[in-house]
């Protein structure tokens, strides 16, 4: 029998579902972060964020920021600001959906096809398996 079966239900549906964080658990908190932010969080949880933003911006997606964008406003140290997350994953969204053709399985129900995590031992014997439970989740690293 399939791990995972195949379904009628269009893969763009299931994939505006995931948006919404049906089947995913711990979406919904984090979509929340994106947008409020966490000035607690200090340089590392905005850091990156930053500098993926400046990143997509010197590849001409939208929003098209600049260093100075970031300069000065708030102290260099401090938490991911609200809407920087957010602002983050439209820049990646938008260029995904702009670039589907390019970027997208010829087979949409591939997209949203969940997987899972197998480790071998050096003589070819599965030692640990972990099947995806829905979209969007993932084996804990510390049992790998």
């Amino acid at each position: 029998a399939e791990r995972w079966p195949a379904t009628d239900v269009n893969p763009y549906v299931k994939l505006f579902g995931m948006i919404f964080g049906l089947g995913s658990p711990g979406t919904i908190p984090r979509v929340l972060y994106g947008y409020t932010g966490d000035s607690s969080g200090g340089v590392a949880s905005r850091k990156w964020v930053v500098d993926s933003l400046l990143q997509g911006s010197r590849k001409g997606r939208w929003p098209r920021l600049s260093e100075e964008a970031f300069e000065g406003v708030v102290p260099p140290d401090s938490g991911l600001r609200p809407f920087e997350l957010a602002t983050l994953r439209a820049q990646t969204g938008i260029h995904i959906v702009l670039n589907w053709g390019s970027l997208g399985p010829e087979d949409g129900d591939l997209f949203t096809r969940m997987g899972g995590t197998f480790v071998y031992d050096r003589e070819g014997k599965c030692v640990l398996e972990s099947f995806d439970k829905g979209i969007l989740t993932y084996v804990d690293v510390q049992e790998v």
